[in-house]
């Protein structure tokens, strides 16, 4: 399980760089980009729990990683809208 975890982190460090200069680079979505970076924290702070044997989520993790992720969906939302509408010649 742990080798499984660490491959999952490793992908995510060598794509990290990139996602940081794409949502950091565009001031529309650097409100959803930080919602993101909390989304991924919680995330790894629960595995992390896992790789230490506990089973379930401190509720507190799992509210702050459920509001995140709800966060980035909604400001990702309000901030992808546009460009979509215009790609689709509506806007």
């Amino acid at each position: 399980m742990a080798f499984v975890y660490a491959v999952l982190i490793a992908s995510g460090l060598l794509v990290l760089p990139l996602a940081v200069g794409i949502y950091f680079g565009n001031p529309s979505t650097v409100p959803m980009a930080i919602a993101l970076l909390a989304t991924g924290a919680a995330t790894v702070a629960w595995w992390g729990l896992r790789l230490r044997g506990q089973r379930n989520p401190p509720r507190d993790l799992l509210l702050a990683g459920r509001m995140a992720l709800l966060a980035t969906v909604v400001l990702g939302t309000v901030a992808l809208v546009p460009e979509v509408a215009e790609a689709l010649g509506i806007g």
